[in-house]
Parts: structure tokens; C-alpha cells; sequence
């Protein structure tokens, strides 16, 4: 296919998400309502299973693309791969665990004809899989918990709200790459790519009817180790800023995990209690899973913040001595 004719490119990072990528490429190559032609690059960061025999005779549509990493470079690496290759006009940023809905490629393609600037993204909505009964542990950390696009107005320019999972771009505006050597571990890289192109004037829009479906939920360890992984990087990411350039990411972001918090939670978890909340939030995991998911959430502040003073440390059970 011609790259002059090519109105979309969807990049999909992938990584052992083999038990829910075939139905990813069944759903993009069953889009409902598309006028123009679109590509579905697919970039698999050497997973550990085979996304390749997930995916089958679908790899035979002409509109799919599959690459592979030779070893595990990150999100960050792996998304700039699919940045590289992408061919069309507008590019539409997935993931390789989100399941798009019939009219999530019209939607987008809709929101772009409906806005002529160069320099606006769309972002869509994010939802927990129809068919899936979600508990209050299967939340725990999920990126559907924190998605934001319904209350997005046109005149935004928040870089907070650049997220991987359901953003659309011209790809013209996209000149940067996500910053790889800085995160080489998922966690703040859509930010501070946003951060950036913030700079040149970069707005968002909303896209309510481009809806994604999230197939991935964490267990409480790794939840547990997500938060510490974050403070860890946001530490690094401030670390690589000027003065004023820090004040900001600790004004944005900081608070939320350590002294925004509420004083009974910085109380009721520290270096001592930790592990006596950790255990009773794992004891009621059974009986009693929203008492247990909420002793979770009690734990994110208190790790998040031991993650961003121990950024050399890699993760929690180094850090808190728990081996």
C-alpha cells in the first residue's frame, strides 16, 4: 500500500500479552465505520511467549505489520521502534493488552477531520472489559482507575494527560521519541514525552466514543512493586531536570504519593508498620477483598516515596530489607 494513501497507523507495543493480542488484531482489523485505509504495527519487545503464533493466519492481512525486538528494550524503546515505521497521516497509540471497540478507529479518524490544528491530540476512553467482573483488588493500580479523557475540554494542554494507552497524534507533530535511555522501564515516559511537546504547544481533545477495553490487572505484588517502580523514576526523571524544571514535576506529581495524602495513612504505614499492613491486606485478600484492596492503596504512598529516596535500589524487597 501506498503511504500516501494511508490515513492511520496504529502502533501496538507487545509484550507476553499472547493470551489477548489475537483478539487485539481481530478488533483492529474489524473496525467498523472506517473510510480510509490504516496500518497495525505491531512491535513484540522480545516476549517470552509467541505473540507471532497468538496472532496466526492474521498476520496474512496485508494492513498488519509484525516486528521484533532482538532483546528487551522497554515500552519506551519498543513504542519509538513503532514511531519509526509508522507510515500514516494520523498515528494511534495502543497497547498490546487493550482490545479497541467496533468504532474506536472512526472515532479517532473523526476527531482529527473535525480538527484541523497539527498540534492536537485525542485522546479516547479506556474501560474495564464488558464480560470481565472486576473486583476491587483486579483495580488495584489499573490504569483505568486513573484515565481522565471524559472531562478533557478543547483548549487543554496538560501534559498529564498524555497516555500511551488510547492517544491519537498527526504525525507530522510527532517529532519527538520517548526518552529510552531515561526509562527503560515502563512508568512517567508518556508523560514526559508529553512534557515536551507541551512546549511546542501540543492540546488535547476527547474522543469518548474511541473506546479501548483494558485485559491486563495486576496482583497485589505487583502492584505493590509498580508503586515502588514509579517513585524510583520520577526520581530519576527529576534528577535529569533543571531547578525550575523540578519544582514543576514535584508540584505535579509528588504530592499525590507522599505529603498529599492524608496524616492517618503517613501514620499508619512506615518502615515498621509496613509489613504487618502488607500482611494483613494479603490475610483478608480472600474474605474480604475491598478491606484488603484498600489496605493496598494505603501502601502506595509509603512505597512510592521509599521508591523515589532509594532511585539506585531496584525494588521493594531490596529497599525494605525483605528478602
Amino acid at each position: 500500500m501506498n503511504s500516501d494513501e494511508l490515513a492511520i497507523s496504529v502502533v501496538v507495543p507487545v509484550y507476553d500479552n499472547a493470551d489477548v493480542i489475537g483478539d487485539v488484531v481481530r478488533a483492529f482489523l474489524t473496525q467498523e465505520g472506517l473510510r480510509s485505509p490504516f496500518e497495525l504495527v505491531i512491535v513484540d519487545d522480545a516476549s517470552r511467549d509467541d505473540p507471532r503464533q497468538a496472532i496466526g493466519p492474521l498476520l496474512e492481512d496485508a494492513r498488519v505489520v509484525l516486528v521484533r525486538n532482538e532483546t528487551n528494550l522497554g515500552a519506551a524503546a519498543t513504542r519509538n521502534r513503532g514511531l519509526d515505521l509508522a507510515r500514516g497521516r494520523i498515528v494511534v497509540l495502543s497497547d498490546g493488552d487493550c482490545v479497541p471497540a467496533p468504532g474506536f478507529l472512526r472515532a479517532h479518524e473523526t476527531a482529527h477531520e473535525e480538527r484541523s490544528h497539527v498540534d492536537t491530540a485525542v485522546l479516547g476512553q479506556i474501560e474495564y472489559p464488558p464480560a470481565v467482573t472486576v473486583t476491587p483488588l483486579m483495580r488495584l493500580g489499573n490504569v483505568v482507575e486513573f484515565w481522565t479523557a471524559p472531562g478533557v475540554g478543547e483548549t487543554s494542554t496538560d501534559f498529564k494527560l498524555f497516555h500511551t494507552t488510547n492517544i491519537s497524534l498527526k504525525r507530522e507533530f510527532v517529532s519527538e521519541r520517548f526518552d529510552a535511555e531515561l526509562f527503560s522501564m515502563s512508568g512517567w515516559e508518556d508523560n514526559e514525552m508529553g512534557w515536551r511537546m507541551a512546549r511546542r504547544g501540543l492540546r488535547f481533545a476527547s474522543a469518548p466514543l474511541a473506546i479501548s477495553y483494558h485485559h491486563h490487572f495486576l496482583g497485589p505484588e505487583e502492584f505493590l512493586e509498580k508503586c515502588y517502580r514509579y517513585g524510583r523514576l520520577l526520581s530519576r526523571w527529576m534528577a535529569a531536570c533543571s531547578a525550575e524544571e523540578r519544582q514543576e514535576l514535584e508540584r505535579r506529581f509528588r504530592p499525590r504519593a507522599g505529603g498529599g495524602s492524608g496524616l492517618g495513612t503517613r501514620l499508619m504505614v512506615n518502615r515498621i508498620t509496613f509489613p504487618i499492613v502488607r500482611a494483613l491486606a494479603a490475610w483478608t485478600e480472600a474474605w474480604g477483598p475491598a478491606f484488603s484492596a484498600s489496605l493496598y492503596w494505603k501502601l502506595y504512598p509509603f512505597l512510592f516515596e521509599r521508591g523515589f529516596r532509594n532511585r539506585a535500589v531496584a525494588g521493594v524487597r531490596d529497599a525494605l530489607g525483605d528478602r
